[in-house]
């Protein structure tokens, strides 16, 4: 199981499975490219279940201000913990790039970019692409602009 259901997140244990079959799909020293990491929930299995060669860039604002939404992952909550994480407070739930960093941390092949995409990225931080991810829910043309 390539995948850390304590990490604060939306993403369902079926969709991480998915990430987790997809990653072993890259060839090795690859790059993958996330956009909207969040806290990382995601990003793990990326990094977790990729040959280690490769790396795993994790593109977000990571600005809880503008981006103030966190999920029902608080322990002493009546909420399903597996399904959103395992928040011990509020702050440990919020899309920080300290959050991410903390729960990504045993992720030597983790790279994060903080910054809006495709704005902030428009020259690549990597040389090729081999996988995108884009977390989360994008419309035409946002998904668009995006990429």
């Amino acid at each position: 199981m390539a995948y850390n259901l304590n990490i604060p997140g939306w993403m369902s244990e079926h969709e991480l499975r998915v990430i987790e079959d997809l990653a072993g799909r890259v060839a090795p020293y690859g790059n993958i490219v996330e956009v909207g990491s969040f806290c990382g929930r995601s990003s793990w299995p990326w990094a977790k279940s990729v040959d280690p060669s490769i790396t795993v860039y994790g593109l977000d604002i990571w600005d809880p201000g503008e981006h103030p939404y966190s999920p029902p992952s608080l322990v002493d909550a009546d909420t399903d913990v597996g399904r959103f994480g395992a928040a011990k407070d509020w702050r440990e739930a919020e899309g920080s790039l300290e959050n991410f960093t903390r729960y990504t941390a045993d992720c030597p092949n983790i790279v994060a970019r903080r910054g809006r995409s495709p704005d902030d990225f428009w020259q690549r931080p990597f040389s090729s692409t081999d996988l995108v991810f884009l977390d989360g829910v994008h419309h035409n043309p946002i998904f668009q602009k995006d990429l």
